[in-house]
This record gives C-alpha cells, sequence and structure tokens, in this order.
C-alpha cells in the first residue's frame, strides 16, 4: 500500500498537477476555477473511459449510462453526507449564496 500510494504521489505530483497548470495558465483561468473543473474532469474522464471500454464495441449505452450516474449519485452522496457531518452544528447556515455569479 505504501507503495501504491507513494506512485500515485509521484504521478499527481509531476504529471497531473504540472499538466493542469499549463492549461490553466493557456486558457487563463484562476486556480480556483482549474481546481474546481479541470481537477474534477480529470478525476471524471477515467470513469468515463473504462465504461466505454467495458460497454464493448457492440455494447450497451444503457449500461454504461446506468452505471456511470450510479456510480456518480453514489460518490455525491457519500461525499454530500460526509461533508454535513463533519461540519459544525449551523455552520451551514452560515453559508452566504453568491447572488452574482
Amino acid at each position: 500500500m505504501i507503495v501504491i500510494v507513494r506512485t500515485l504521489e509521484y504521478v499527481c505530483s509531476y504529471f497531473l498537477s504540472a499538466a493542469i497548470a499549463k492549461v490553466s495558465e493557456y486558457m487563463k483561468l484562476t486556480e480556483a476555477l482549474a481546481g474546481a473543473t479541470l481537477l474534477a474532469f480529470s478525476n471524471g474522464a477515467t470513469d468515463v473511459i473504462t465504461a466505454m471500454v467495458a460497454s464493448g464495441s457492440g455494447g450497451s449505452t444503457e449500461l454504461m449510462v446506468g452505471g456511470l450516474f450510479g456510480a456518480s449519485t453514489f460518490a455525491i452522496t457519500i461525499i454530500l453526507s460526509a461533508i454535513i457531518w463533519s461540519t459544525k452544528s449551523g455552520a451551514l447556515s452560515e453559508v452566504k449564496i453568491l447572488k452574482n455569479f
């Protein structure tokens, strides 16, 4: 496990972060926007590619879309519930909604 984690750390540190920095610099994106969009895209792209390969050449598109939708729904509910559970009581009511997005 230590070797796997260290390998992932090396790949993300030297390749993924550098690639996202170059793309965001080329597109003139802020660090926050690049982190919210490009990093999320690079995280989700592997799921989409894996689903496309798993469905095969004559594959079932419905199964692929259903699998992706189910996996993303599961991840969103787990992450959202973890955030709500870990915040202090009343902290979420203090979040202000941006009116001028």
